[in-house]
């Protein structure tokens, strides 16, 4: 299923009218730059225009864990993580990326007018928040996973939309990858190629396909 844009439905004349309603603020950031650390006081929320991203979180003993890539269109903020007490939320430009920014409560608090653009835009808010949470649960499956298998498996089945064995593509590099599922990247290249012994899937770089026991 395509990811809701936040604008989706709403005309350039919509956009051009939320943008100064809402007070819309835009800022272009370097390749590395951080675009964003959370704190609890997060009154924002963020939509990438141009260019891609990552967010991260990074625990008191300073291990990092890639959480999700940004890319145009990509919708982030402090509402849609876990505040985890001693773990910091970052997201940083992985090339040169351009941010609008809007008042979270303007959003979900209806203008004096109710206008039918910003009952669109709540609707497409609304929509994003759901999928989060899709997201979410899925991460808290696949680390609960016991082995490094179980954890590429339940991310694969997941990255698989069609359900059968035809070649599908991943979001993320092998080293991404590796960050994403928690594991060592030596452990995960060692199953991967593990599973293409036993005929259980085929893959190349971020290519992967299930191969049938049949």
């Amino acid at each position: 299923m395509d990811k809701i844009n936040l604008f989706s439905g709403i005309d350039s004349e919509g956009c051009e009218k939320i943008a100064e309603c809402f007070g819309m603020k835009k800022k272009i950031y370097e390749e590395d730059e951080i675009i964003l650390s959370y704190s609890d006081n997060g009154k924002s929320v963020y939509i990438i225009q141009s260019g891609a991203a990552q967010i991260s979180c990074i625990d008191e003993d300073g291990n990092y864990s890639l959480l999700e890539n940004l890319a145009e269109n990509d919708v982030f903020g402090e509402m849609f993580c876990f505040p985890i007490n001693n773990v910091q939320y970052i997201v940083k430009a992985t090339q040169r990326t351009e941010v609008c920014s809007l008042d979270y409560y303007k959003i979900i608090r209806p203008c004096a007018n109710v206008c039918e653009y910003h009952c669109r835009l709540l609707d497409n808010f609304c929509g994003i928040m759901a999928e989060k949470v899709q997201t979410l649960s899925m991460r808290i499956s696949i680390l609960t996973q016991r082995s490094v298998r179980r954890k590429l498996l339940t991310y694969l089945q997941a990255a698989n939309s069609g359900g059968g064995y035809e070649e599908f593509t991943i979001a993320l590099s092998l080293s991404e990858l590796a960050d994403y599922l928690n594991v060592d990247r030596s452990s995960l290249m060692r199953e991967i190629r593990s599973m293409k012994r036993e005929q259980i899937l085929w893959s190349k770089g971020r290519k992967f396909r299930f191969i049938d026991p049949q």
